[in-house]
């Protein structure tokens, strides 16, 4: 279960690395929103892209002030979060729903930090899902096909059982993967490769430092 006061712990070691008379980008999640908040205490004045709504809505709320994405060439610096992180920096995101915009964001930034607790450090990506943003339209037709790799999964749904939409109106599929993988840039090739799907929760190529943070304490840990 998240520890909001490790998650605050992260933000306020992350905060460190915010200086004046940059643009923020901000992720989406539980560590990214105890991010925001401590942004918020102590930078008021900061701008700043958002990943998300509901972070854009944290963020104003709060007296922060969100530019629109397509107003700024560039994002000096992300904040984000994770679900796995491994040894190599690589990343499996989009629990929260938020894969697509999360990876446009860190694709324009100069600069990508990811917080994270211990717990979320693995070995190698795998052994869970892996989130894929899939198109509504001719969706069956998509999920055939991932199945059709050998992959079994489930859609994203809301509490009542509805189909998940993000906020690019498009569903999610989670591809479940029973083993570590040895290698998740082949995967995400394989995966994109099928018309339909739009992107998917594996991070290869963003090269982040990584925040962690411990019961009593933060680092940079590589």
């Amino acid at each position: 279960m998240p520890d909001p006061h490790i998650k605050r712990q992260i933000a306020k070691y992350a905060l460190e690395f915010v200086e004046d008379d940059l643009v923020i980008g901000l992720g989406s999640g539980t560590t990214a929103e105890a991010f925001i908040r401590v942004l918020a205490e102590e930078k008021p004045h900061t701008l700043c892209v958002a990943s998300s709504k509901r972070s854009e809505d944290l963020a104003t709320s709060l007296g922060l002030h969100c530019l629109n994405i397509e107003d700024v060439a560039f994002v000096d610096k992300t904040f984000d979060g994770a679900d796995q992180v491994d040894d190599e920096k690589r990343l499996i995101k989009g629990k929260g729903g938020c894969l697509l915009r999360e990876k446009i964001l860190i694709d324009i930034s100069r600069k990508v930090y990811i917080m994270i607790e211990e717990t979320k450090r693995v070995p190698s990506l795998g052994n869970d899902v892996v989130p894929c943003e899939i198109t509504p339209w001719g969706h069956t037709h998509t999920v055939g096909a991932i199945r059709s790799l050998g992959f079994e999964g489930e859609y994203r749904k809301n509490g009542n059982n509805t189909l998940f939409l993000t906020e690019n109106n498009n569903l999610i599929f989670d591809v479940a993967i029973d083993a570590f993988l040895e290698g998740p840039e082949e995967l995400h090739t394989l995966l994109k490769s099928i018309t339909g799907i739009v992107e998917t929760g594996l991070f290869t190529s963003t090269n982040p430092t990584i925040i962690i943070g411990l019961q009593n304490s933060c680092s940079i840990a590589y």
